[in-house]
Order: C-alpha cells, then structure tokens, then sequence
C-alpha cells in the first residue's frame, strides 16, 4: 500500500529534524522536492507557528501510517509461517504436529518407533516413543494434545477411526507382512497339532469379514459374545490368554468378550470339546504368560517374532497384519504420501 502526503513547508523550520525523518523513511520524492522550492521564501511568524503545527502533525501520522503498514506484513509473515513452510512450486507444505509418538506397549507399533533389533525395525531417534497398556488410550491422548501421532494395525486403526470423532488413519502401511499367529504352551506339543488342524477347518476370513464390515463401536456390537469363564483345573479346559482391547480382534462387551480372535478360539476349543475360558492379559506380558496359571495358549492380534517364539510356540498364522499412523483429523503431513518410502522419508524430517 503507498501513501502520498502532499504539502508545503517553510525552509528552517525543523529542516534537520525533517531530513533525517525523510531519509529515514521515505515517504514520495515529491515532498522533499516540494519542501526544496520553497527555501528561499520568507514567511511570517503566524505562517511560521502554523507550518510548524502541519509538520509535527503530518510527521505523526506517517509514523503511523508506516507503522500500521509493518504490523500487517508482520502478520501475514506469522500466518504464513503457522500454516507452513513454502514448497518449491510456492505451494505451504504443512508440518508435523510434533514428534511424539505413541503405541501400546509391547506391540509391533510400538518397536517400530523405538527401534528393535529383534524386530528388524532401526526406530527414529528424531521421535518421542510413548508406550500405552492399549491402543483407545494413546488415541485419546492424542485427541486430547499430549500425542501428535499414534502406530497401530491397521484393522485396530479403522475400527478406532469408524468409532471416534476427530481422527483419521494415513492408510498406508507402514511394515511389510505381519503374520497373527496363536501363542501355545512349549510343554504342549501334541496341543499346537491339535490347534493346527481345527484352524485349518475355519473359515477364517468370513470371520473377520463379519467384524470389519461392522466397523462401528465395539460397545455397539450385536453379534456373538463369550464369557471369560473361570479357570478350573478339574474340568477339561482350554484356557487362552488375551487383550481385550483390540477390536475388532478382541474387545468387551458389558462383561462378556467378542472379536475376530475370541471367535476363532471358541471354535478350536468347541473342535477339541474343551470348555472355553479366556484370561484377561497385560499385551506385553501375554507371552511370558502362557504355561502358568493354568493358561494353555493365547490369541491377541499377537504378530510371530524371534524373541517370542522363544517363550511360546506359534502356530499356523491365520491372518496377515500392517502397522499405519492414527492422526488428528486437521493434521495434514502425511496427506501429499502415497507409499512407505514417503512416510517414512516424512517421519525422518520430524524435527
């Protein structure tokens, strides 16, 4: 925005005071030259105090003016800054919320910020990892702004993101195939043959069809629940360990349990003729679980790793899994991605 301010003004009158504004902030040639002309005019000393009252007042307001002029390109600087960092084709590329990531403890999600050697996964030392007892609990810190991003399967993130407001899923994966497996007692060889087999014979994935194509709130779930059951070790049981916070494999419903996981196990303990009985279990602690307490086995969304099959022997996978990013719904970092490789290049520039 220019403004010209157009006036007369009489020689020794402030001269020096008037230069050095003007060279300070030049306003229009055309004042300085106006102000030339007139060097050799005498003027009275009424036309001297009048002219001195113009120029005090005509300096004030281009102090103003040129004051109101910076602020608003201050502005413009700090919104533009706020929204974004210029792109080459003088687009404003968005920026990370931040660098602190979250995961529930002891899951692929979580190695894979941190870093793991047993995983295959380096981590990022430019990320904050924080560790959760489940995945609803690290989304609701990050809706909550104590998290700026969230690691997760991928069927565990939909079915969050279908149940709460304010969140999306970078539907994009994050770690090559995962493989879900059932976690069996090492001094049971003879029960993983039997597992095997009876896992052979379901149909696994009209299962998990019917819970993903719910893809509501878990509370809201309608279809087949359990009971957790009592273990006994009088009766012919078949005890799994689980986590029931990982719909749709494994989630409450009132007292009782449900998901894709909890299915499958009912069906396996039905084609044994063994009695059901589930166990509520810490994630991280399910593994080191299994062949104590009476617990024969475990179904968890639990992913076949080195360091696991130590402690438990697996079976035959029956599902195949992918960690993405849970974000708030107005973060915008991740949207231009559309492969791994750029993800991950985007997670590597989080300062």
């Amino acid at each position: 925005m220019g403004v010209f301010v157009h006036f007369d003004i009489q020689p020794n009158v402030y001269s020096s005071a008037f230069v050095e504004y003007f060279c300070k902030y030049p306003i229009d040639r055309r004042i300085f030259m106006r102000y030339n002309a007139h060097i050799n005019k005498t003027y009275t000393r009424k036309e001297n105090t009048e002219m001195k009252k113009l120029l005090a007042i005509l300096l004030v307001l281009t102090a103003v003016i040129t004051c109101a002029g910076l602020t608003a390109c201050n502005k413009d600087e700090n919104e533009s800054s706020a929204a974004g960092s210029t792109a080459g084709d003088g687009s404003t590329a968005p920026k990370a919320s931040g660098n602190k990531f979250g995961a529930q403890a002891g899951t692929t999600g979580f190695y894979y910020i941190v870093g793991d050697p047993d995983w295959d996964f380096e981590g990022f030392p430019n990320l904050e990892g924080k560790a959760y007892e489940t995945g609803p609990l690290a989304v609701a810190d990050l809706k909550a702004g104590n998290l700026d991003y969230v690691v997760i399967d991928r069927d565990v993130a939909k079915n969050i993101v279908s149940a709460a407001s304010g969140v999306k899923m970078i539907d994009i994966a994050l770690s090559g195939e995962e493989l879900y497996a059932i976690a069996v007692d090492k001094a049971q060889p003879e029960l993983l043959d039997q597992i095997n087999s009876a896992l052979a014979e379901i149909n696994v994935d009209e299962i998990v069809k019917k819970y993903t194509d719910f893809g509501g709130n878990s509370a809201d779930w309608n279809g087949d629940t359990f009971d957790y059951g009592t273990v006994d070790e009088s009766k012919d049981q078949l005890v799994f360990a689980t986590n029931a916070s990982f719909a749709p494999f494994e989630f409450t419903v009132g007292n009782k349990v449900a998901g894709i996981d909890i299915e499958i196990a009912s069906l396996i303990a039905a084609k044994l003729g063994k009695e059901l009985v589930v166990v509520e279990t810490d994630f991280d602690a399910i593994p080191t679980s299994v062949g104590k307490n009476g617990i024969d086995c475990a179904i968890a969304g639990m992913t076949v790793n080195e360091t696991r099959a130590k402690l438990v022997s697996f079976s035959n996978s029956y599902y195949s899994a992918s960690q993405v990013i849970v974000c708030n719904e107005d973060d915008h970092y991740f949207d231009d991605c559309t492969t791994a490789e750029q993800v991950i290049s985007k997670i590597k520039d989080i300062k």
